[in-house]
Parts: C-alpha cells; structure tokens; sequence
C-alpha cells in the first residue's frame, strides 16, 4: 500500500536555460578587520588573477573555488557561491604579532587509483587513468587549494606499482594497486608527505611495500607506516615545515586477525552451494612444526586453515619474536591464504598500532628535533558514522604520549572532531581520491591547521564532494551537507561497534565526549571549542514537513518534546533524508553550470530566475526517459543501540516526497529494495534484488508545480521471504508518449517518533512532522548560530 498526498508547491516559475550571471563581492581583511589591499584571488582554471584591492566584484555563473594571496599572508583556499552577495575572507599574517611564525598543513584521506580509474567502463563519466595528464586530471580541481599549505598529506591507500595480479596476496577479498602515476596526482597537489600505515599497504605482500617505497623515493615524498620488516614500519619520520620539523607517526589498527578468525572450525559442515573459490577454507591440509618438547611444536594432523590458525593464535602469546615467526613462516607456506598485513612475524607490511610503540615514536621524534608531533591512526569500522571506542582510546593514548594532533583514516566515510586535552583528532577524513559507490562514502574534506609556533592557532574544513569520483570543491546547501555530517558524529554521544557478526552500530557511550563543531567562517568552516547551541521553537501544521537548515544536529529540549496547539497526542516525528543530495541545486566548483549531482540517467539541468536547479525529463513516443541517484540508500531497521545491544529507537516510517511539474502523462516512480550482505570477511560482498514495485503519481492539472509525497513504508518494512530490505533505490520517469517532467528537491525521509528516540542524544536531521498542529522545541547546532 503507498498512499499519495498532493501539495501545491511555491517554487516560482523555472524556466530553460543556464543560471544567470551573479556578482559576488570578495573582501580580504587582516586579524585587526583592516582592508588587505594588495590580495589577489587565482580561480581555478583561470589564467588571470582578480585583483582584490580590499573587495573587489567577482563575476561568476556557477561554484567557483581558488585560493586567496597577498604578501606576508597565508594563501587561504576560498569556494564562492553565485547565491552569495558578499563574503570576508580574513588573511592571518605569515607573522604574528610577537614575532612567532605561522605554518600550514593540511590533510586529506583516502587516496588510490586502481580498480574503476583503471577500468571506469563507459558511459559513466568516470575518470580514466592511464598516464601522468589523466592522474592530474582527476585532482585538477581540487589540487590548487590542497597546495595552498606549507605541507600536504594523504593516506596512500595502496601498492605502487605494476606487479602481477597472480603475486598479489592469495584470498584478500579486496586488493589496491595504483599506477606510478598517482604520484603526478599527489604532486600537483603538493603533497609532501604520505601516511603508508594501512589495510592496503600489504596487498602484494613484501615486494608491493618494496615497490611502493621505492616509487615514493624516486618522486620525493616522504612516507612513513611500513616497511619491509617492523623496524622500518614502526619508524616515524621527521619533515621540515617552513624551518620547523614535523615528526609523523603511522599505524594500523586492522591487521587482518579478525579475517582468520572469521573461518569455519573443523565442526562447520561444507555448504552444499559452495562456490570454488572460498573452497579452500574447508581444505584440511597435512601440517607439522617442531619436535615434542619445543615451545612451538605442533602435531601432525590434517586441519582446516581455521583449525591452524586457532593453534596459532593460542602459542604465540607464549613464544619469542623468532619462534613465531618462524612457526607463522611454516604455517603460511601450507596456508598461504591466511591473513596478516602489519609487518611482524617475520615479514613486513603496515605498522602495527600499539600504544606503547607509538608512545616510543613519539619520544624518539622529540629527541630527534621534532617541534611537532602527528599521529595518523588508520583504524574503526568501515563506513560507520562514528569512531570505535578503540580508536578513541587510541588516540587519547598517543596525545597522552605527547602527540599534538591526531588524524584518522579507515571508515571511507566522514567522521566528527574532537578536542582532547587541548588537542583536535580528526577521527576519519573519509575518501579523498577512491572509487567506492556508497552515498555515504562521497562526501569528503580537507583538513587545514594553522600552527604558530608549536601552539594551534586554529583548525578549518574545506568541505569536498567525490563526483564520479573525482574530488571537487563544494559550496551552498552541498557543503552544509557534508558539514552536517561531521557536526553529526561530533555530537552523537556513541561508538561504533560490532554487536554481532552481522551488525556494526552505534552504541549509546556517555563518556564521549562531544565538544568540536564546525560553523561557517568566511568561504570554509571553522572548528570551535565547547559550542553552545541554540533553542527554536517550531510550528508544525499538520500533514506538512517543516524542513530544517541543511546543516541541523538537534535534539529535543525536554520530555515530552512538544506541545500541543490543538488536538492530543505526542505523534512528532523527525526526518532524515535518506537519498541526501536531491535539492538538485549546483553545488559544485567542478567547471560545469549544471546542477543534479550524483543523479544518473535521461535528464538535462535547467534553472530558474532565481539560479535554482531542477531536473528535466523528456520522452518521446516510443522511449520513457528515467533518471536516478547513482548509489542506492540505506534503511536500517534501528540506528542506535545500548551496550547490550537492545535497540533505543522505535520503527522507522518512510515517505518518499519531491516537487514535480508536468505536460504530458504523470511522472512514473520505481522504487527498487535490496538485501546487502557484507558480513563475512572471508567472502565477497553481495547485492540481491528483493522487490520491486512502480507507482503511477495521478495528477489533474498540467504545468503547475506541486509536491508529492507518498508513504512507502509498508514497501520498505516488509519482509520478503523472511528478509527485511538493507538499502532502496529510486527512480522517477517521464513516460513513453511525448511527456516532459520537471524534478526538484526529491527527497527519501525516514521518520521516527521523538518520544521512541534517546534521551540526550544528539542527531542529524532534516525535517520535523506531526499529527496534529503543535509546536516542536528543539536544542540545535548548525552551520552558524542563527541557522
């Protein structure tokens, strides 16, 4: 059952045509408010500078991003919005006041470019690497802002190289090599300096490390994180900063343990569907070490890789460095397909991550010069929306062992800040150059800390889109987006973790601490301390959505939540967009006046009087025309549990609303589910269709904009044989038969009940509803304190 509401929308009267010309007013102050009159701003992709004289009016049609210079000042990245009448740009003198110097670095995440770079199929609009000009062309608008610092980093996530596929690491599920020229990508950066201390690092074992390091050698950059044997990974690395010395720490939590403990024992029975290539985790293989009475002695026997690595992990606890690796060096020639990714046992790969270890880097980088001290943490679980308790025990433990920042890497998605003792963890940077599809893994950020002398003069975000997955400066409703998403798990007083083979959630944790937000600062966002939020009051009509600021983090000011104006009951709700980026509008500084991000198919952009985007679908007599989102949304039952894993919110309800306007017959709807499964490491992922079904949406009047909304909650709720869907995608179409259809602001909320949800706990948010006519008070951060 999907019930329909029709709404008659306010949107003004778009028109065709490309957004109009807008004059933004750039002006560029000092720290005291003074003019700067001699600045100068380089646009991307422009030959000439715009002279900046104090302000100056910057001529612009579309997303527009460069980087802000003047003599004695930090050059400062800026993106600029068509929406935008004026924006403050404020310089921070290269010297302060009492004579300290002023430096800059920033970080970016995740970085390869194998799989899709290499192989983007067609029609896709993906980029296609294969020489030093398509490397730079995948970072080209993103390269001049990450430059625009005195050191750059990333974390290299992958070989180097172009070793054979049949040398790569026998049954690793997922390997990564990248070409020689990633490094051209990372040098049109500015790159200085990459972190190796992660899960890819190992990925053709000890010859990719060799093959890595030796590449990164040859083009300059510095490395630290792995090595051919512990004693290199482990070893920090000290770089010089504009006459500082920055000493940097790498290390891996994921080691690959938990993919061995993951194999079935010697009692599991063999599937009888299953398939050739995990055959190998049922072979019982002949296996002897030692002799009776050594340390290390294991019987003869016939195991599973399993059996033997349950008697592994059982003896090396109580042996020496060289009887394990020489016990480990036995068992992988017999067992190659077993796991292990950090350089120990005998062989190399990425650094371990030991708190004693890294505290030992620490010390050695002090005593070797170093004035500042980073540690990059590459750990947590993949793609969740805040950080494990270990890493957040881990990165308290490096700052207490005199670390001045924290960086972390390994989720793919965006994670929160944290102050700790005076100084920011960054948790997770998410993706910076990386092919994955999930929506959750294209948002993504750069880093950027301004340090005076050994002092953090101050921390900002320069918010990033991946768009077919290349990373493109973003601005408007777009970036608050991403914002909201840090600000979200900032705030949200858990940590993920592994309930149960199958579920890794968040977990209610009071102990954490939710101190760092990001507000809107000039062109970028600014990380502050100990934010207070604000109080609103909102009236909600009933049977309409109140649509919050892009960028809300709420929670409700005091049980019960809302107070009636009329009728009773406790029936408000708060929504989630669950489809994320379809307001449509252009929010990218990518050189294309187009809106429609991350949606694929039939449809053209066309905009309005007022440079507001909409999607545009035109089909024939015999061809519909049919657009979606390029990656599917998640529907997760529950989002929040206790530690015991007992859920804390109540079932989600799901409507499924956008703006339309017709000539022709109706817009289409498809909505299609899926069951993911993505559980077990030692087999790969799968993706099946559950359900489908196609919604006709009536209408009566022609040529009028109005909103739909329609209730899909019983398509996503419901179990089809025995499984409940993970993830939907959804897809809207013009008809066969001459129709033309006008999309904008689609969105795909999901709804659960204020009273259901936790006390205290902040969340992200986009909409509030009710029953009945009320009004709603809520405790809110966002981009700025008035939004």
């Amino acid at each position: 059952m999907v019930a329909l509401l029709l709404l008659t929308a306010c949107d003004g009267n778009p028109r065709l045509g490309r957004g109009p010309t807008r004059h933004v007013t750039v002006t560029t102050v000092d720290e005291a408010g003074a003019p700067v009159r001699h600045a100068s701003l380089q646009l991307v992709d422009r030959e000439q500078p715009v002279a900046l004289n104090g302000n100056a009016s910057v001529t612009i049609d579309q997303p527009v991003a460069g980087v802000v210079t003047a003599d004695g000042f930090l050059d400062e990245p800026v993106v600029l919005d068509p929406h935008d009448d004026a924006v403050r740009v404020q310089l921070l003198a290269r010297t302060s006041a009492d004579g300290q110097t002023r430096r800059v670095m920033q970080f970016g995440g995740d970085v390869m470019m194998g799989r899709r770079y290499q192989n983007p199929g067609t029609g896709t609009g993906n980029p296609l690497v294969v020489d030093a000009d398509g490397a730079r062309r995948v970072v080209a608008r993103i390269a001049p802002l990450m430059a625009a610092a005195d050191a750059s980093t990333v974390n290299l996530e992958t070989v180097v190289g172009d070793l054979p596929a049949l040398d790569a690491y026998p049954s690793k599920r997922f390997l990564l090599q990248s070409p020689p020229e990633v490094l051209d990508a990372l040098e049109s950066m500015g790159i200085d300096f990459v972190t190796l201390g992660n899960n890819h690092a190992y990925d053709w074992q000890d010859e990719g490390v060799a093959s890595t390091i030796d590449h990164l050698d040859e083009a300059g950059i510095a490395w630290a994180g792995a090595g051919t044997d512990a004693a290199q990974a482990q070893a920090g690395r000290i770089i010089p900063v504009k006459g500082m010395n920055v000493g940097i720490v790498s290390a891996t939590t994921v080691n690959g343990d938990f993919v061995n403990e993951s194999l079935p024992s010697a009692d599991v029975p063999v599937p009888a569907d299953l398939a050739e290539k995990d055959a190998w985790q049922y072979d019982e293989r002949a296996f002897r070490h030692g002799a009776p009475g050594d340390p290390d002695f294991v019987e003869p026997d016939n195991r599973r890789p399993g059996a033997i690595w349950a008697v592994f992990e059982q003896l090396e606890p109580t042996l020496s460095a060289n009887r394990s690796a020489s016990l480990w060096g036995d068992i992988v020639d017999t067992y190659p397909e077993l796991q292990d990714w950090v350089a120990r046992r005998g062989h190399g790969g990425a650094a371990l991550f030991q708190s004693a270890v890294v505290a030992a880097q620490v010390r050695a980088l002090r005593a070797a010069g170093a004035d500042l001290v980073v540690v990059q943490i590459h750990g947590g679980f993949q793609f969740s929306e805040v950080p494990s308790d270990f890493l957040r025990r881990a990165a308290h433990a490096a700052i207490d062992a005199g670390a001045d920042l924290v960086i972390g890497h390994h989720p793919h998605v965006l994670q929160g800040f944290e102050w700790y003792q005076g100084h920011l963890i960054a948790y997770s940077l998410g993706n910076f150059v990386f092919d994955q599809d999930f929506l959750s893994t294209f948002p993504s950020a750069i880093l950027r800390v301004v340090f005076e002398g050994d002092h953090l003069l101050e921390a900002r975000v320069v918010p990033i889109m991946l768009d077919h997955y290349r990373p493109v400066p973003v601005t408007g409703k777009v970036a608050e987006r991403v914002v909201r998403s840090i600000n979200a798990s900032s705030m949200l007083n858990a940590s993920s973790d592994r309930l149960q083979p199958d579920l890794a959630a968040s977990v209610l944790d009071e102990t954490v601490s939710t101190n760092a937000v990001l507000r809107h600062d000039g062109t970028t966002y600014r990380i502050i301390d100990s934010p207070q939020p604000f109080t609103n009051t909102y009236s909600i009509s009933k049977g309409r959505v109140a649509v919050l600021p892009a960028c809300s983090v709420v929670r409700p000011v005091v049980r019960p939540v809302v107070r009636p104006v009329a009728g009773h009951g406790d029936g408000a709700r708060v929504g989630l967009d669950l489809l994320a980026w379809g307001a449509l509008d252009d929010g990218l500084a990518d050189g294309a006046n187009d809106g429609g991000m991350h949606w694929r198919g039939d449809g053209s952009s066309r905009y309005d009087d007022d440079h507001h985007s909409y999607l545009h679908l035109e089909s024939d007599a015999h061809t519909s025309a049919t657009a979606r989102q390029v990656s599917r949304s998640e529907v997760p039952l529950h989002r929040w549990f206790e530690p015991d894993g007992t859920a804390m919110d109540g079932a989600p309800t799901y409507t499924l609303q956008f703006d339309v306007r017709r000539n022709g017959d109706p817009p289409r709807v498809k909505v299609v589910l899926y069951d993911v499964n993505d559980t077990d490491p030692t087999v790969e992922p799968s993706s099946t269709v559950l359900h489908e079904a196609t919604i006709d949406v009536p209408f009566t009047r022609e040529d009028t904009w109005r909103t739909v909304v329609l209730d899909v909650s019983d398509l996503i709720n419901t179990e089809y044989d025995g499984i409940r869907p993970e993830a939907v995608l959804v897809y809207l179409s013009a008809p066969a038969g001459d129709s033309r259809i006008d999309l904008d602001n689609v969105r795909l909320y999901e709804w659960r009940a204020l009273s259901d949800l936790p006390d205290g706990m902040w969340m992200p948010a986009d909409a509030l509803a009710a029953d009945e006519d009320r009004d709603v008070t809520m405790a809110v951060h966002g981009c700025s304190p008035t939004s």
